[in-house]
């Protein structure tokens, strides 16, 4: 698994003398969930094409592909917080002194944005992001596209 690791983040390092060094330096538990990391990111991401075999087509379907690398990055870093899964419903059962009743489809709404906030996946990604450093952030917008087209320089 470590040489999958390896060559999944070959890019963040200078060499393998850096890897093993970053590596050497991580305690056991962590060097378990890096090398899971770096191996399924490795599969799932870098080398992880959507594959059709359907006469007259292409074998990789770039849409598909791509859809399933974006999702799979996100769920890898999701894979990183130490938080456990709380479901909807299952937060509303345990909230029940203070949520109950509820009067409408919008108290319903507010109750579901309050869950995000607090249990949502989407909260794991963007924390993560925001702990790149500045320089990375700005990389990783520049390399993002919405329908095929970078992001305003505004964005960035």
């Amino acid at each position: 698994m470590r040489r999958y690791a390896q060559a999944g983040l070959s890019s963040q390092f200078r060499d393998t003398a850096d890897f093993d060094a970053f590596y050497s330096s991580l305690t056991d538990e962590r060097k378990d969930e890096f090398l899971r990391v770096g191996s399924l990111y490795l599969f799932l991401v870098k080398q992880g094409n959507w594959h059709v075999d359907v006469e007259d087509s292409n074998p990789v379907i770039d849409y598909l592909t791509n859809s399933f690398k974006l999702v799979s990055l996100f769920s890898l870093v999701e894979s990183l917080g130490a938080e456990e899964h709380q479901d909807f419903f299952e937060w509303l059962a345990d909230g029940a002194d203070d949520i109950y009743p509820i009067a409408d489809k919008a108290a319903l709404a507010q109750l579901h944005e309050r869950y995000k906030a607090t249990f949502g996946s989407i909260r794991r990604c963007t924390r993560f992001f925001e702990r790149l450093p500045p320089q990375r952030q700005v990389k990783s917008a520049r390399a993002s596209r919405l329908m095929g087209l970078p992001p305003s320089p505004s964005n960035t």
